[in-house]
């Protein structure tokens, strides 16, 4: 009989690519690069790149960008009524990608 679900190595896969998504999540305001993910999940910066665009749709770069703007986002929105809006101008020019 043969069972229906992902292989062991789309398991595996899955995990490492979690893996790599946590550690943006946890570092995403240091300097990350493809090479330094790949190396932290154990896969070589190639292979780990085609991965995670199959897992994320994205490449990881575009992946970092996205999720450092989004944290942005939240951060300016909790701060929205905190800050004066002539502090805001030119704020997207000091985000750090």
């Amino acid at each position: 009989c043969e069972t229906i679900g992902p292989s062991s190595k789309e398991a595996a896969s899955d995990s490492y690519m979690a893996a790599a998504l946590e550690f943006i999540r946890n570092h995403f305001s240091e300097r990350i690069t493809v090479a330094g993910l790949a190396r932290h999940v154990g896969y070589h910066q190639t292979h780990f790149s085609v991965l995670f665009k199959k897992h994320t749709g994205m490449s990881p770069q575009a992946y970092l960008i996205d999720y450092r703007m989004q944290r942005a986002l939240e951060l300016l929105a909790a701060a929205d009524s905190h800050i004066p809006g002539r502090q805001l101008r030119g704020v997207s020019g000091l985000l750090h990608v």
